[in-house]
């Protein structure tokens, strides 16, 4: 049995998304899932930035990076109660005005990736995330 995945993407505006992302784990873990596919979410951008992200996760722990041959940190969301990201940002390396934006490290994509640890049954991850595209 693979994962259940629930994602729901609105597009607010011309480079503004709002983006709802539930799972439900197997016995196993996502290894960089595509949470956001810049080249099919907006085709015609290259770089995202975040600009309000929250997220829980039960049994595992999770982790969002962006694509890159060696992928950038984002954040993560420990198993326990809902972790709010909202601005301003404490990240000074990563930030611009209230957004975390992404550092364009060697090979980056734009896309943003889930990866979790410690999968089981009943386990899972919800995030929710407003994203801008450049």
């Amino acid at each position: 049995m693979a994962w259940t995945h629930r994602r729901i993407l609105y597009r607010a505006g011309q480079n503004r998304f709002i983006l709802h992302y539930s799972g439900q784990a197997d016995v196993s873990d996502l290894d960089d899932y595509v949470l956001f596919d810049i080249s099919a979410d907006a085709p015609g951008f290259t770089k995202t930035q975040v600009m309000q992200l929250q997220g829980q996760a039960g049994g595992l722990y999770a982790v969002l990076e962006w694509d890159a041959t060696t992928d950038a940190f984002i954040c993560a969301f420990p198993d326990g109660p809902l972790v709010k990201y909202p601005p301003p940002f404490d990240r000074e390396d990563l930030v611009a005005g209230d957004m975390i934006i992404d550092p364009i490290p060697t090979g980056t994509t734009g896309d943003i990736l889930l990866t979790t640890f410690g999968g089981a049954v009943g386990g899972g991850v919800n995030i929710d995330a407003i994203i801008v595209t450049l």
